[in-house]
């Protein structure tokens, strides 16, 4: 077995810098902080579309044939989603009918996908 340390293979076997076994100590004290690790992947390296991803922005629909939209552009859609309450009368007592917007499908996919019911209120 190597010594862990230089000073202390001269001290052990009464050698002198330089010797043989000052140059083992010396290897096995570089291996031993040496980790070689795989090349990673190039981080600027430009990154790469799939086929998929190709045909979506060619044709400019999604895999269910309605049309592609970036991620802002479709959060600011399913904000339109909108309930009115509805008063039938100007005076004070008078009923109040909340209503809500007829859903569009790319809304109504959005809670389908969520799996759950378009709310009919707030909370």
């Amino acid at each position: 077995m190597l010594p862990t340390s230089i000073p202390a293979a001269r001290e052990r076997d009464g050698s002198t810098p330089g010797s043989a076994v000052d140059a083992a100590a010396a290897s096995h004290h570089h291996e031993r902080h040496h980790y070689p690790r795989p090349d990673p992947l190039d981080p600027v390296a430009p990154a790469q579309r799939s086929q998929g991803a190709d045909r979506k922005a060619a044709s400019k629909t999604t895999t269910e044939h309605q049309p592609a939209c970036s991620f802002t552009a479709l959060l600011d859609h399913l904000a339109t989603l909108t309930r009115v309450d509805l008063r039938y009368s100007n005076h004070e007592g008078a009923p109040i009918v909340p209503t809500l917007a007829e859903p569009t499908h790319p809304q109504r996919r959005a809670f389908e996908l969520l799996d759950a019911p378009i709310p009919l209120t707030l909370k």
